[in-house]
């Protein structure tokens, strides 16, 4: 049961296939990777592909190279919103199964650009070369994003001196880049989603050994069915958008004339294209912290069916401004309708229900009607308002399945649910202890 885990979790598929969601239908290798994650339970880690063609900056090369790296992030993420219709995923990064990665321009390097050799952006932001969403249907795609590299560019001479294109230069023997094997036996310094990719299956294998040690602890057996999802959900539990939203909304006009963005469903459209839920933190999901605790859940459901989790939450939010934040990531595999236009045969969706107004009814990031759509649901929830609440008192979240595709579909789908709570600005209160005491009672050892 191990082996074909592992084997899907190493798999970095970065074919770079020239297949692009045109008419939002799903390659023949997309297809085939769902099939397989819901066959035989395993996890694929996925490219979102790379587009390394010349980018018009709309300034002439001396000009750019003059610039601050605000003026240059602007230019280059205008580039990638007038392109963004040739930018899309590449095969098999559509995949609703699977866990699609996307780069950021970032690396651990320390090179210094020059007046020859010059950085395009700020470290951290979409690299331009990083394939684009959406998903099928419009799911959030790519998942996340995580560090691929970082590339010089060049005047592109071919268009005259002034004139406003820019190219990558060519795969370096030395930084800036990450370090990569090379066919000749030496080290070469690449950048891209691959690289992502690689490091998001690193991190994979951190959450599992986290779960292999969890459950040692806990005397349980080791969930092997449930295993990749669960490692699905870790990898992107630590996801938000960050520094990534205010730099994404202010170059693509998303501020009205009151400094506030346009509508929040409008934004969330707009910008999870390019980073998905964002860049994940994988400490905070494979590490609790006193002021933060993380649950997690698994099991099946059959069309129509539904499980509720009680989360206790034993503090006093009566007296003081305590900011709150409550973060869920609900992941599960669907078989497939290849010959139906919505594909997904079935759905599961979290619900946050008999929680009070202003506990932490403010979500964050990518808007509900998105997180929907695949087959991650990834939402955060805060709030810093008093509000009366008694120490006895929680809130249930509820897992709800039913068919999409297929209505009345047989079977069941398997599901892992991870959730955190964590009190931001109160450090001497210990959410961990306090959570784990009165949750320990309610779960029932294996019999």
């Amino acid at each position: 049961e191990l082996f074909p885990l592992l084997w899907g979790l190493s798999l970095n598929l970065s074919i770079g296939l020239k297949y692009r969601q045109f008419d939002r239908t799903m390659s023949p290798l997309a297809r085939l990777l769902d099939w397989l994650s819901f066959k035989y339970k395993v996890l694929f880690i996925v490219s979102a592909g790379n587009h390394e063609e010349s980018i018009d900056t709309g300034m002439t090369f001396s000009e750019f190279s003059c610039s601050n790296k605000k003026v240059r992030d602007k230019a280059i993420i205008a580039h990638m919103n007038a392109q963004k219709r040739n930018l899309r995923l590449l095969s098999p990064a559509e995949s609703i199964n699977a866990l699609t990665v996307g780069s950021t321009f970032d690396d651990a390097s320390s090179f210094v650009e020059n007046t020859r050799q010059i950085f395009p952006c700020s470290d951290g932001i979409v690299a331009a070369s990083s394939a684009l969403g959406y998903g099928m249907n419009n799911a959030v795609k790519p998942d996340i994003v995580f560090p691929g590299g970082r590339c010089c560019v060049k005047e592109n001479i071919r268009n005259g001196f002034d004139g406003t294109i820019i190219d990558w230069q060519d795969v370096p023997t030395r930084e800036p880049g990450i370090a990569s094997a090379s066919p000749n036996g030496k080290v070469s310094y690449t950048f891209g989603t691959s690289n992502s990719t690689a490091l998001v299956t690193h991190e994979a294998a951190r959450c599992y050994d986290t779960l292999i040690d969890v459950f040692s602890v806990a005397e349980e057996d080791v969930p092997f069915d449930h295993l990749a999802l669960l490692i699905k959900a870790m990898l992107v539990h630590g996801a938000e958008w960050g520094t990534l939203k205010n730099i994404y909304a202010d170059a693509l006009g998303l501020y009205n004339k009151d400094g506030k963005t346009i509508s929040r469903q409008e934004c969330s459209r707009q910008l999870f294209r390019y980073f998905g839920y964002g860049q994940p933190d994988i400490n905070r999901a494979i590490e609790c912290a006193k002021n933060r605790i993380t649950l997690i859940g698994f099991g099946e459901l059959k069309n129509g069916e539904a499980l509720t989790y009680d989360l206790p939450l034993p503090f006093n939010f009566n007296k003081s401004k305590l900011c709150r934040r409550l973060t869920a990531t609900l992941a599960y595999f669907s078989p497939t309708m290849p010959t139906r236009q919505k594909y997904r045969t079935a759905q599961c969706w979290f619900d946050i229900v008999n929680s009070k107004k202003n506990l932490i009814d403010s979500r964050v990031d990518v808007d509900w009607q998105a997180v929907v759509r695949g087959t991650v649901q990834h939402e955060i929830f805060e709030n810093d308002k008093i509000v009366v609440w008694d120490e006895n008192e929680g809130i249930q979240i509820k897992v709800n399945c039913r068919g999409d595709a297929v209505e009345k579909f047989d079977g069941t789908i398997p599901y892992a649910l991870m959730v955190s709570f964590e009190i931001k600005d109160a450090i001497d209160i210990d959410v961990y202890a306090k959570v784990a005491e009165r949750i320990a009672p309610k779960v029932k050892p294996n019999p």
